[in-house]
């Protein structure tokens, strides 16, 4: 039930319709959490944070991308935190930290699953590469460059501390 829910979920983004994304990913969320699948749940607490975040709930987002990231590092596991580390970087920005959040992202793109997305890029790439557009380009390079030296699992423990 649970991961059903939470691939409509990520179909539910896709197609821009953010509140039923929202309601679709709580349910996975609750499934998860009911049979104690906390790596799955932590895979299916980021895209709720974006789904927040398109429904114009940014303190739910960051709750949500806040809780994948810690089940992530706590776990030790990696998709919880290729999940949230794109959001994490949208809500950076979103505060108008946009050379972290272009580090974040940098970070995350390291990684196929990110790398290698259409999903991540037209959700999350996009965007973030239009709002990177007002920084001057050395300081975007300098940000890239700094994510790519990040291991993804460092990279979550310190965003726990800014999230």
């Amino acid at each position: 039930m649970g991961f059903s829910q939470f691939v409509d979920g990520l179909v539910d983004l896709a197609e821009g319709a953010h509140h039923k994304a929202l309601a679709t990913f709580q349910v996975a969320v609750a499934a998860f959490g009911e049979v104690r699948q906390k790596e799955n749940r932590g895979w299916a607490l980021a895209p709720l944070g974006l789904a927040a975040r398109k429904a114009g709930e940014p303190v739910l987002a960051r709750q949500y991308v806040a809780e994948a990231l810690e089940a992530g590092v706590e776990l030790g596991a990696f998709m919880p935190v290729m999940y949230g580390l794109p959001v994490a970087a949208l809500l950076l920005a979103d505060q108008g930290t946009l050379e972290r959040a272009v580090e974040v992202y940098a970070c995350a793109s390291r990684y196929g699953f990110v790398a290698n997305s259409r999903w991540f890029d037209e959700l999350v790439g996009q965007q973030l590469r239009t709002m990177a557009a007002s920084l001057p380009a050395e300081a975007v390079e300098a940000a890239q460059e700094q994510g790519r030296r990040q291991d993804w699992d460092v990279m979550a423990a310190d965003l726990l501390k800014e999230l």
